[in-house]
């Protein structure tokens, strides 16, 4: 089994943490953190990291922490790109992380576009996807350039393909004529 990726740097979980990217008070433990994810994505032969914004802080606009989450992610784009890893960005929806920064694709869409580089891609998870904002098929042909891992579960219950609401069969049709390769 090959390992394809793996997250940066999270935080403190046990302290409550769910992510950092976005959180205006752990931009230094957030840029560590890239440090020490490239050199075990190097020990691993991992070629591609995820990451994930952070829960809002409520004491700070969304504005200051969407500022902060774009130079967070091209700060570690930037550091990726010298090592020639790709950058996964990932939403997260509100029913698993509630107050979660980014939890929609066309957020995802919107900083790899603020983040500019050419190194950034989604990591569209189908089902978070249906669960925020559904429209897969539409989403997938839109963007598929911008989409470098696909993850896939069904819909209720995050089970597997078959066992819920999402036409898998159709889905992975579309996906197949899209011609996409990750």
């Amino acid at each position: 089994m090959k390992q394809i990726f793996f997250n940066l740097h999270a935080g403190k979980w046990g302290g409550g943490d769910r992510e950092i990217t976005a959180h205006p008070e752990l931009i230094s433990h957030c840029r560590a953190g890239i440090v020490k994810t490239i050199e075990y994505a190097e020990g691993l032969g991992v070629t591609q990291l995820n990451c994930l914004a952070s829960k809002r802080a409520p004491q700070y606009s969304d504005e200051r922490q969407w500022m902060i989450l774009v130079d967070n992610v091209r700060n570690a784009a930037e550091a990726l790109l010298q090592r020639g890893f790709r950058l996964l960005v990932e939403s997260v929806n509100l029913l698993v992380i509630p107050g979660f920064f980014l939890n929609r694709p066309v957020q995802l869409l919107r900083l790899i576009d603020a983040v500019g580089m050419p190194n950034v891609f989604m990591q569209y998870d189908i089902y978070r996807a249906q669960r925020e904002e559904g429209a897969l098929a539409a989403t997938l042909g839109n963007n598929i350039g911008k989409i470098a891992h696909l993850q896939i579960a069904d819909n209720q219950g995050r089970h597997q393909p078959g066992t819920g609401e999402i036409n898998c069969p159709f889905l992975f049709r579309e996906i197949d004529e899209l011609n996409y390769q990750g």
